[in-house]
């Protein structure tokens, strides 16, 4: 299995001939015919990440786009003697509608002189996702009190825990799921385990370990196929470069009885030497499935070397995962020395909309991996001392911002761009949204699947969008919407100038 495949030097001149000529264009035919299965699009946001649902496009490049960080960060730190000197997102972050507020499940890891390291499961809430609460709980002993927002502490040493919010499960008692990697003396029982919850904050633990796997894990529910998703290091070499940490695949359909590993993702030889895939944390967002890949550069001859940072992936099943965007970064670690020069990597969670916003909680360290090794590492002709044997892992949770929908955008300069979609089966709904950012002009039209324009959807019956809006709404000469189009296979034809495609959705 190939994460890309090779491009032949035929198919590179083409891409340059074309790049020469004025603008780029990609063709998934020789022309615009129904050469397969119509997609049915759903309600859901179709996003320009990958060609899935592209057909032709001409005189657009697809950009990449990165997650910007809020100032000033971080959000929530270590305030609290159980928390030590490091609060991370191997955790969930998830807002409750019915409560209005965020909840935040997080790791702590202390240092303790006596114990070794010791780690937490903590619990807080916010109104805004920046101001947040750590609620006296009364469940588990620190240092001789229960005055603490613990909720989880088993009795070996845990990590990579993450919480889900299962609306299907029909018994309240089950509604939250957690899964978590436990470290015990005994080699056979190590692996990930699960618990459930009612309210999130009391857990019961199940009977496991219920997947025998690596300590930096993932888990979530893929409404695709209906399955419960463990994804860890398989623990073995992986099959191009042989690096051990990358990433395997479990499934379960009721989080009791998980199946074999199926092999995912793994860093191929467009990689840097010594890059490993420390862990990806998957989510299904609209009508695809994303997730944060934990990049590892162990490389010694690499900048990067000891430092971690998060590329995205992209599924349309939520099974079979490619890398997105080129490998283009998605957050990136800060300066060296400053609280995420170390180590960056979002929640184990779906980004959260709130307004025009995505919020993406992140853990950011100012260690690098291993660290209680210090060591010396220079940053423009500076030499830092970065770890501290004593102290271990410093982190704290920042917080982070995107565009709905904006993982990536098709872009037209001042010349004109085109892009016409696979066949599409248009779902019942009257509009057609789109997110853009136009400061030229964008015009849609609706064709039928040999690609010529149906009567009154024409790009010159179409009203022209202008300014920037997550939800431009498409408008036809004499008030024509789609509902006529109901149950239908066309394509859209997308004509814009000085323009930022994001996305488009029939609602």
């Amino acid at each position: 299995m190939r994460n890309r495949r090779r491009k032949s030097p035929g198919l590179i001149l083409l891409f340059l001939f074309a790049v020469a000529c004025g603008g780029l264009a990609w063709r998934r035919g020789a022309g615009i015919e129904n050469r397969e299965e119509a997609i049915a699009i759903g309600d859901k946001a179709q996003l320009f990440v990958d060609d899935h649902v592209i057909e032709t496009a001409t005189g657009v490049h697809r950009q990449a786009h990165e997650a910007e960080k809020y100032f000033p960060n971080p959000v929530l730190t270590y305030t609290r003697p159980w928390e030590g000197h490091c609060v991370i997102t191997w955790g969930s972050v998830l807002y409750d509608q019915s409560e209005h507020r965020f909840k935040i499940w997080y790791e702590a890891i202390r240092e303790d002189p006596g114990a070794g390291e010791e780690t937490y499961f903590l619990y807080a809430t916010s109104p805004d996702g920046i101001y947040w609460d750590k609620p006296e709980l009364n469940q588990f002993e620190f240092q001789g009190s229960r005055a603490n927002n613990i909720v989880f502490h088993p009795t070996a040493p845990f990590d990579s825990a993450v919480v889900i919010r299962d609306e299907s499960d029909p018994i309240p008692d089950q509604r939250y799921k957690m899964m978590y990697y436990l470290r015990t003396k005994s080699t056979a029982e190590r692996g990930l385990y699960g618990a459930v919850s009612r309210d999130g904050i009391h857990w019961r633990e199940l009977h496991g370990p219920l997947v025998k796997a690596g300590d930096r894990s993932s888990f979530f529910y893929n409404r695709f196929r209906k399955t419960y998703v463990f994804m860890s290091r398989p623990g073995v070499p992986a099959p191009a470069t042989g690096v051990t940490r990358w990433i395997g695949i479990w499934e379960s359909g009721d989080f009791r009885s998980f199946g074999i590993m199926q092999p995912t993702l793994w860093p191929d030889a467009e990689d840097a030497v010594g890059t490993e895939f420390y862990s990806m944390q998957p989510f299904t967002y609209e009508s695809l499935a994303l997730g944060y890949l934990e990049m590892f550069y162990a490389g010694e001859n690499d900048s990067r070397y000891r430092r971690l940072d998060t590329q995205l992936t992209i599924s349309h099943d939520g099974r079979k995962w490619e890398r997105a965007l080129d490998r283009h970064p998605f957050l990136e670690f800060g300066p060296i020395g400053s609280w995420d020069g170390g180590w960056v990597c979002p929640a184990s969670n779906a980004p959260i909309r709130r307004g025009d916003k995505l919020y993406i909680f992140y853990q950011g360290r100012r260690t690098f991996h291993w660290a209680t090794r210090p060591a010396q590492f220079e940053q423009d002709g500076e030499t830092y001392q970065i770890n501290d044997p004593a102290v271990g892992h410093v982190g704290s949770i920042g917080l982070a911002f995107l565009r709905i929908d904006g993982f990536a955008s098709l872009d037209a300069g001042n010349t004109s761009g085109v892009v016409i979609t696979k066949p599409l089966v248009l779902p019942p709904g009257q509009d057609l949204f789109v997110n853009a950012n136009i400061q030229g002009t964008l015009k849609v039209s609706v064709l039928d699947e040999a690609g010529s324009p149906l009567s009154g959807y024409e790009a010159s019956a179409c009203l022209p969008l202008f300014g920037d809006s997550v939800s431009h709404r498409v408008q036809w000469q004499r008030g024509r919407d789609l509902r006529p189009l109901t149950g239908h296979t066309v394509r859209l034809r997308f004509d814009l100038s000085d323009a930022q495609l994001y996305s488009f959705a029939v609602r």
